[in-house]
């Protein structure tokens, strides 16, 4: 029987779908695979010397099909990336994978956001990635890089940052009570350097549900007196709040600001979209 995989390769890289009868011929595997391969193959160099090679079957199960649309949502909307790490976390503690078509566009927001690079991203992607990462040599950059720097950390140094304290290094319960202190000032809450913004803005730990209600008072205050714009940092304030908060908590805050000014409606509804979303995130796995 004539190997199909051939012909799979050249409708991808053509930009062509599978033919019903070409898919007859591939096993589950093939045709996952033949899926990863139209979607990745914009991403892959027109001009090859040889056939890609068939990739890594993938060996444990992936999500169920409830969740593809909560995925498709996250990746193809920009605002929504930042839920992305919160969706890899879900999908490992529930042992599943993403479907192999969505990994090229995973690989891709990962080339363009450094942060979103973890070792959480490397564990969720699986074995499919390292094949993937051959194929494009800007997803190869970073993706083999972090693998080299684990195995000789000596030669492949990461490069050097700006001192500055990881607040998601600290303990839980020490963050909590030095954030809980800091927001007792109300001027920490309007500098433009204040170390408390610095810290709920660029942790990735929950926040406390004692500090809800004085953020909520705080950004009434701030509502009123700098109207018809946002101070600088609160918007990244409030999509850290969307982030970091129960969903619901957040949604009955921004849910009463919605009619504010142009300025203001922007990044409430932007912030709202969000904390909307990880509350249908949260509601389907927890269906599933």
């Amino acid at each position: 029987m004539k190997d199909p995989w051939p012909d799979v390769v050249n409708a991808a890289m053509c930009g062509k779908q599978t033919s019903t009868v070409l898919k007859k011929g591939l096993t589950p595997d093939m045709l996952a695979s033949a899926y990863l391969m139209h979607r990745a193959a914009a991403k892959f160099p027109r001009v090859r010397a040889k056939l890609v090679l068939l990739p890594p079957a993938i060996r444990g199960s992936l999500c169920p099909e409830q969740i593809i649309p909560i995925i498709a949502t996250i990746l193809q909307n920009p605002i929504f990336h930042r839920v992305i790490p919160e969706l890899l976390e879900m999908l490992q503690q529930r042992h599943w994978y993403l479907p192999p078509e969505w990994l090229p566009c995973v690989m891709e927001i990962a080339t363009k956001r450094e942060a979103l690079r973890t070792p959480l991203l490397w564990k969720s992607l699986g074995p499919t990635a390292a094949w993937l990462a051959t194929q494009n040599p800007d997803w190869a950059i970073w993706y083999f890089a972090q693998l080299r720097w684990k195995k000789y950390p000596r030669q492949f140094s990461p490069p050097t940052l700006p001192v500055r304290v990881r607040w998601a290094a600290l303990p839980y319960q020490t963050w909590k009570c030095y954030v809980l202190a800091l927001a007792q000032n109300e001027q920490a809450w309007h500098t433009e350097n204040s170390v408390l913004l610095d810290v709920l803005i660029n942790s990735t730990h929950p926040w406390p549900k004692e500090i809800i209600p004085i953020w909520a008072a705080q950004l009434e205050r701030t509502l009123r007196q700098y109207t018809p714009h946002p101070p600088p940092l609160w918007e990244a304030l409030l999509h850290a709040a969307a982030l970091r908060t129960t969903p619901m908590v957040v949604l009955d805050v921004l849910s009463a600001h919605l009619d504010k000014p142009p300025a203001w409606n922007k990044v409430i509804i932007s912030a709202h979209d969000i904390a909307t979303l990880r509350r249908r995130m949260h509601e389907v796995f927890q269906s599933c």
